[in-house]
């Protein structure tokens, strides 16, 4: 009977492996009663900790940490150590990462490397097991540079262990972009996320989940990147992929989806956008329940969405739900109570409620700052929304340090031709100008100009951002005495003006210029005597 049941397992193993998830676990728990019927308890350990495995790949989080738990106490008490040692790693997996609870992820996870030193097995592979679960559970913490030193030590044994093109060692090299990309590291990330996905092409085959999960991220850091095409194009094979392979309801189906609907409004396509969003949401609301950290982040897109269509309070009452979901589930000093904070701000700056606005991106600023690092992108968002309240409250100089502090990290962080520092240089120069630093502030302005003229014609908005800052350089110009350069830029900046508005290339967000505005001022200006200084 414990040979046919052994062989079972294999069978059970073998779907599981290969991405057939609900037949897997079809499999296992038909083996337990005539597992629990022998009472050989370190094979009741085994059968239940892969009924476990299979719920958390088919989408059943809770369910695998309840089965894990009675798996790692048929382990102990059949005196199985090593077996105890695995389920107790893996429970840091599904407590720490899958239901956010890194501090009980953290506790398994030390339970583990207890086993492990009392086995005797520090350098193996087994180490790096633990090690990597334990990256993801500080992750998921956002503890950034205690996840890093982890998943390189992980990654380290399993490439001297297992060799440089086992699974194991894909999943570790995933794992770090993960948390390159959580770290602002984008072209690290999408370095390791292609590795991953070769590895895992090589040894799984085309059509395997782990496969979809590594397109999956590739696409998220191409969105982060601004290459939206590639990215809507990369998205959407990996949702297909995860629908052939999980079903239409999986949560790895709503990640897709809300990566997919980001990608979709970016390129102004709203409708489209908000179908896949409210498709994730009602996803996770039916496999995750009302309080997981995942359905917070569906509810985020929807709001975003809503408020960018005018719904501001359907917007801010979905971001406060969210707030109060990641600050309950992950504490109040997590990475995403920080997403939730700037959201809220940015309703409230919307609904003029500047005071409210500032204090609520000042909290986000702090739990970032403490995050994230002091140069993370995310610390420049930050303080670029801080600038933006400050400018249109009257406050230039504020605005002027907020600005300064986060060019300087994204031009650090990302370079100089990505589109947030091209941003931030056109803030600066609109924040020079209302303190009257005018040669500053042309400086400022004129290399944003030639960052957005070096983008391509196709680029989101770029027409719409191209004729903002062009005609913000013609009225500085104007104001140094140079005005035959100042109706030159805005002349330009008419023709970029016009082509966004015949519709070429929409903006990701209405942009607050209009043609007759500048055909105002260039009849207001064109006319009057012109020297230049």
């Amino acid at each position: 009977e414990i040979d046919a049941i052994e062989t079972q397992l294999d069978l059970a193993r073998a779907l599981d492996f290969t991405g057939r998830f609900d037949e897997a676990l079809q499999q296992s728990m038909s083996l337990l009663p005539r597992v629990e019927a022998l009472g050989w308890r370190p094979l009741e350990a085994e059968t239940r900790f892969l009924v476990a495995s299979a719920q958390l790949h088919a989408g059943k989080p809770e369910a695998a940490r309840d089965e894990g738990v009675r798996a790692y106490y048929a382990a102990v008490a059949g005196g199985d150590e090593r077996r105890a040692m695995l389920i107790a790693s893996k429970q840091g997996t599904f407590e720490g990462d899958r239901l956010a609870n890194p501090a009980r992820g953290r506790e398994w996870c030390q339970l583990a490397l207890m086993h492990l030193e009392h086995l005797r097995l520090g350098g193996t592979y087994y180490e790096a097991d633990i090690l990597a679960n334990l990256s993801g559970v500080e992750l998921r913490a956002g503890k950034l540079e205690e996840a890093e030193r982890l998943g390189q030590r992980s990654l380290e044994i399993y490439r001297a262990t297992l060799g440089p093109a086992h699974l194991q060692t894909a999943a570790a090299i995933n794992n770090q972009g993960a948390i390159e990309r959580a770290m602002g590291h984008y072209d690290e990330a999408l370095a390791s996320f292609r590795t991953a996905l070769e590895l895992r092409r090589l040894v799984l085959g085309p059509e395997h989940p782990e496969v979809a999960t590594s397109i999956h991220n590739i696409g998220v850091i191409l969105w982060q990147q601004h290459e939206l095409d590639e990215a809507l194009e990369i998205l959407q094979q990996a949702l297909a992929l995860r629908e052939r392979a999980l079903g239409s309801k999986h949560p790895s189906v709503s990640m897709s989806l809300n990566a997919l609907g980001a990608v979709l409004s970016g390129l102004g396509r709203d409708a489209e956008s908000l179908a896949a969003f409210e498709r994730a949401l009602a996803i996770d609301e039916e496999t995750l329940g009302p309080t997981h950290p995942d359905l917070a982040g569906s509810l985020t897109n929807v709001a975003n969405l809503r408020r960018s269509m005018g719904d501001a309070e359907r917007a801010l009452a979905d971001h406060r739900r969210a707030l109060a979901i990641w600050e309950d589930a992950l504490g109040p000093e997590h990475p995403y109570v920080a997403v939730a904070l700037t959201n809220i701000g940015a309703v409230l700056t919307q609904q003029e409620k500047y005071d409210e606005a500032l204090e609520v991106h000042q909290r986000a600023l702090a739990v970032r700052e403490t995050a994230l690092g002091l140069e993370h992108p995310d610390v420049a968002q930050s303080l670029a929304n801080i600038g933006a309240i400050y400018n249109i409250s009257q406050r230039p100089a504020l605005a002027v340090a907020s600005f300064r502090r986060a060019l300087a990290i994204r031009e650090a962080a990302l370079g100089a031709e990505h589109f947030s520092v091209v941003e931030s240089h056109a803030d600066l120069g609109a924040a020079l100008y209302a303190t009257g630093s005018l040669a500053e502030a042309q400086t400022e302005l004129e290399a944003s100009l030639r960052g957005l003229e070096a983008m391509g014609d196709d680029e989101e908005g770029i027409h719409a951002y191209r004729a903002v800052v062009g005609f913000q350089l013609a009225k500085v110009a104007w104001d140094r005495g140079r005005k035959s350069e100042a109706v030159d830029f805005a002349e330009e900046a008419r023709a970029q003006q016009v082509t966004y508005e015949q519709g070429k290339v929409p903006a990701a967000e209405e942009v607050d210029l209009s043609l007759a505005e500048i055909d105002d001022w260039l009849a207001a200006h064109s006319a009057a005597p012109v020297t230049s200084k």
